[in-house]
């Protein structure tokens, strides 16, 4: 294969990691107003990947839960089976 830069093709995937709010956060509202503020400005702004330029075909965005506060208990129930 040439090494020409007009047709050199990397094997070079970039990995965007992109938080989001996990529902087992357990915030004041105080809290909960300031992240809530911090995701709709980060959901208005520019996306990363159109900030560095990167190309979609290159670009994989994987999604990851942001806990900072978890619940003391989550309460789950269990079903009977019918």
């Amino acid at each position: 294969e040439s090494l020409d830069p007009k047709s050199f093709h990397a094997d070079i995937t970039y990995v965007i990691i992109e938080p989001f709010l996990s529902v087992e956060n357990d915030f004041s509202f105080r809290e909960g107003f300031i992240m809530d503020t911090y995701f709709t400005i980060k959901n208005i702004s520019q996306s990363d990947q159109k900030a560095f330029g990167l190309d979609t075909a290159v670009t994989v965005v994987e999604y990851v839960p942001l806990v900072i506060n978890q619940k003391a208990e989550i309460p789950l129930k269990r079903k009977q089976p019918i």
